[in-house]
């Protein structure tokens, strides 16, 4: 039994399982078109599996991040992701908690905020 497992915590990805997890891909008809990962770190870590398998990013199957990580522009294929600005949206929830405290509705553009960006790149 996977130690994590034993331990009462969720099992943790090993390059091994992921290792068998991409060459099952390498089947076109189990392959997915595209995976959204969790994180960048990880589409990275996915995009070179993909490859020592033989799959081509994205012609085979895109790969898509989270958060917008440096390394995610520099590598290649450079991963497309999705993130938000930290810094507004504290602004909008500032604005937003002063704007009710007076008496008005939240700051109007609260809502497109919180929506994550598309950083679209040739992973995907």
């Amino acid at each position: 039994m996977d130690q994590d497992v034993a331990d009462g915590q969720p099992p943790s990805a090993s390059a091994a399982s992921l290792a068998a997890t991409v060459d099952r891909w390498r089947d076109p008809i189990r392959r997915p078109d595209a995976v959204y990962t969790y994180n960048d770190e990880f589409g990275l870590v996915l995009i070179q599996a993909l490859t020592d398998a033989g799959l081509r990013v994205p012609e085979d199957s895109a790969v898509i991040g989270t958060d917008n990580h440096p390394l995610g522009a520099a590598l290649r294929p450079a991963l497309t992701t999705t993130c938000l600005d930290p810094a507004e949206g504290v602004a909008a929830v500032a604005s937003s908690v002063e704007r009710l405290l007076g008496g008005e509705r939240p700051d109007p553009g609260l809502a497109e905020i919180a929506r994550p960006r598309l950083v679209t790149r040739s992973s995907a």
